[in-house]
């Protein structure tokens, strides 16, 4: 794999270059101190797979996706200190993302799921085959949210429902706890497994093996009530699915 390093910070790029130096199946082929050094080099020189900071000046990573244009992307390991921004690297199709310090083994095991992919789609045109693959792949085993000045890991198996709120969602969590995250309900439901949880309102995901009663309202429409002792509206457009994943 031809491999390019985006990274504001010489001595991360650095060290990227010497544990990579170490593989046989890497050649690094360039480097990139910002966004827009980025995305001139990635047009230039066509890698097999970018590896690519968050946060840099001019423009960041995600900026730097946008600039090339989705069919032109190469694969992409996010690497970063900041865990905030998993969620929407995810929602871009980036096939990891890699946590600052990161060890040899963890970076191998990221190296070796794209070779994977690369293999898998050596004929397609473009990356769009590719990236549609990581999405399918990838639900979300995590989620990151402030919780005063700090940040918060949640598994999402201890998730019980997740309300929009505008520009932000709601979620709860099995003690008890619930977190404002910025980010959409439609984006998240995306992103989270299938098989654990369904939608069940313009406002309500809920995890499916947290409902303990269903049942019909005077208004047509329906509700549940989760573990947690909480009442939700279920539309009855959503209903019948609903239905279907309790019965299963």
């Amino acid at each position: 794999m031809r491999a390019l390093i985006v990274d504001d910070e010489p001595l991360a790029r650095r060290r990227l270059r010497r544990m990579l130096g170490s593989i046989a199946d890497v050649q690094v082929v360039g480097e990139a101190i910002d966004g827009l050094h980025a995305i001139a080099q990635i047009r230039a020189l066509r890698p097999d797979l970018v590896f690519l900071d968050v946060q840099m000046p001019g423009a960041d990573g995600f900026d730097v996706l946008a600039a090339v244009g989705h069919d032109r992307i190469p694969a992409v390991i996010f690497v970063t200190a900041f865990d905030a921004h998993a969620m929407k690297a995810f929602d871009v199709y980036a096939v990891d993302y890699l946590l600052k310090p990161f060890s040899p083994g963890r970076l191998q095991k990221s190296l070796e799921r794209c070779c994977g992919l690369l293999q898998r789609h050596a004929s397609d045109s473009g990356m769009s085959a590719l990236a549609e693959d990581v999405h399918r792949q990838r639900p979300l085993q995590r989620l990151v949210a402030p919780d005063r000045g700090r940040l918060v890991v949640i598994d999402t198996r201890d998730v019980i429902w997740v309300e929009s709120a505008g520009h932000y969602v709601i979620v709860a969590i099995a003690s008890g706890r619930t977190f404002l995250m910025r980010g959409s309900l439609e984006r998240l439901t995306r992103r989270l497994d299938a098989a654990l949880f369904i939608r069940i309102h313009r406002r309500w995901l809920i995890r499916v093996d947290a409902v303990r009663e269903f049942e019909p309202t005077s208004h047509g429409d329906y509700r549940v009530r989760l573990v947690s002792g909480r009442r939700l509206p279920v539309s009855r457009r959503y209903a019948a699915a609903l239905i279907e994943r309790l019965s299963d």
